[in-house]
């Protein structure tokens, strides 16, 4: 139905904006009658313009990810590492193998659960 709906508006642009040509109201008029009368009559159309919807949002979404990857995470990494941070304690954990946890003696209380974050 949707498909339909959008067939009609784009041929409604085309008229008003490329050409002046008046089979285009009745292609958008037509278009529109038939979503009215046959709902169906756009399924198969539909289904390809969501299967092409779903495609372009993998490629997309894998696409953007990996530019702000290679962009943003891996030069903030070289950076820290060239500055000395280590805020994981990697080079210690490295060297004497033991774990890198701080031992606290902290009896939790009321007052450690309201502004947790």
């Amino acid at each position: 139905m949707e498909v339909g709906v959008l067939g009609a508006l784009l041929c409604l642009i085309v008229y008003l904006f490329y050409s002046e040509n008046v089979i285009w109201i009745w292609i958008s008029i037509s278009s529109l009658g038939l979503v009215l009368l046959l709902p169906k009559f756009f399924q198969p159309l539909a289904f390809l313009w969501f299967g092409l919807g779903k495609v372009l949002g993998l490629v997309s979404t894998r696409v953007l990810l990996t530019i702000t990857f290679f962009l943003l995470v891996i030069p903030v990494g070289y950076i820290r590492k060239l500055l000395g941070k280590d805020e994981l304690r990697l080079k210690r954990f490295k060297k004497s193998r033991e774990s890198v946890f701080f031992v606290r003696e902290h009896v939790f209380g009321p007052d450690d659960l309201k502004n947790t974050f």
